[in-house]
């Protein structure tokens, strides 16, 4: 599958996006769960958060 200038471009946002986000063990994952429910959100694709023992991990 070869991807057009465009969604080149709209993965590489994403990707760079994705990263950013400080997902170090110690710290609560939520701000990065909570921008790709709503990137699933635009797109129209149904999800569900499954918890963990751990709040906000």
């Amino acid at each position: 599958m070869i991807l057009s200038k465009a969604e080149q471009m709209d993965t590489v946002a994403i990707l760079e996006k994705l990263v950013s986000f400080d997902t170090t063990s110690r710290n609560a994952n939520v701000a990065l769960v909570e921008w790709i429910e709503s990137w699933l959100d635009m797109h129209g694709v149904s999800h569900t958060r499954s918890h963990g023992p751990e709040d906000g991990k």
